[in-house]
């Protein structure tokens, strides 16, 4: 049988790393599941971000941390959800 993604998640955090680094180190890796989990926590980033934009009214959001440059490898997720949110 086919290792859970939560003994897969487990296993890589083991490696160190958090939970979401080591999701989206497995999306990165082909584990559809990983992948689809990993879309979803970047496209409600993106609402988020979106949000905020509309009730600071921001010019310029700068995404950091430990797993920037894997929300910004999904940048077409976080934009498409980014925009869904924007009042314009």
């Amino acid at each position: 049988a086919p290792e859970s993604l939560r003994g897969k998640v487990a296993a890589r955090r083991r490696e160190g790393g958090g939970f979401a680094e080591a999701l989206f180190g497995l999306g990165a890796a082909g584990d559809a599941e990983a992948e689809r989990l990993a879309a979803g926590m970047v496209g409600a980033l993106g609402t988020a971000i979106g949000s905020v934009v509309n009730v600071l009214d921001l010019v310029t959001v700068v995404v950091g941390g430990g797993i920037a440059p894997a929300v910004l490898a999904r940048l077409g997720v976080l934009q498409e959800a980014a925009s869904r949110s924007l009042f314009a």
